[in-house]
Formats: C-alpha cells, structure tokens, sequence
C-alpha cells in the first residue's frame, strides 16, 4: 500500500517562516495514520518476540500463583506452562 497520488497538494502553513503545519486530504491523513500505526505495532512485536521465554512445570506454576489445590482439575501431569520473562 503506498500513498496514491491526489489531484491536492499538502498545503504548508508557516509562521514567521517557519513550517508549523500542514494541510492534507482526510484520506491522505487517513493513509499516513494508518502506516504510522502499523510500524509502531511492528516494532512492540518485534521487541515482545527478544523477550526470554520461561517454562516451568504446571504444577510449580499454579503454586505461584496460589492455586495447588486445583492442579487436577486445570492440568495434566507433566504439562508446562510458558510466559515470556
């Protein structure tokens, strides 16, 4: 998807000759947003996928989380349990 040419140019606005804004169709703004929160999602991906990832026998986890008692009812024997550390 790139920015598709419009028949409206970007009007530049200024004060005391310095660019302070700018002017744009709604779909142009609309493009440019939505590229803009694609690359922000692909860099929290990209920095969530270096994390470590932590397994660790089910049993041991429900413990941690205070919940040993209930280790037949959600797991089997042997699962594990991975999270990102």
């Amino acid at each position: 998807m790139g920015v598709k040419e419009s028949w409206y140019e970007p009007e530049i606005v200024t004060r005391k000759g310095n660019p302070v804004s700018v002017i744009l169709p709604i779909a142009d703004f609309e493009e440019l947003l939505e590229r803009v929160e694609d690359t922000i999602e692909v860099a929290r991906l990209n920095k969530a996928h270096k994390k470590p990832i932590h397994c660790r026998p089910w049993k041991g986890y429900l413990s941690e989380q205070g919940m040993e008692s209930k280790s037949k009812r959600f797991g089997e024997q042997g699962a594990e349990v991975c999270t990102k550390a």
